[in-house]
């Protein structure tokens, strides 16, 4: 796994993250997703479905669908950049209220 790589991952556990990927129909995708559910809204949560993802995909909370995603760990391009912590809690107040 390339350095870069370890270094997405790892920000997704603790921020949320601003990275893009290929989608499986071959268009790009720019997402804004994050691993730490310190951070995300409790309802939305892993419910332990027994089901463990492949080694292959990257499994992300995707901040604007407010939904659980996923994608191939090889289809990953570009720089990538952590969001903002308090923009992050501010959408999280924000969203709470609309749930």
């Amino acid at each position: 796994m390339s350095k870069e790589l370890t270094s997405l991952l790892q920000a997704l556990e603790s921020d949320v993250v601003t990275f893009t990927f290929t989608k499986v129909n071959k268009s790009s995708r720019i997402a804004e997703g994050t691993r730490n559910l310190d951070i995300i809204p409790i309802n939305h949560h892993p419910k332990g479905t027994g089901k463990t993802p492949g080694a292959d995909l990257i499994v992300f909370f995707d901040w604007q669908k407010q939904q659980w995603r996923s994608c191939r760990k090889d289809s990953v391009f570009g720089p990538w950049k952590v969001t903002e912590k308090h923009k992050a809690i501010r959408d999280i107040a924000e969203k709470a209220k609309l749930i």
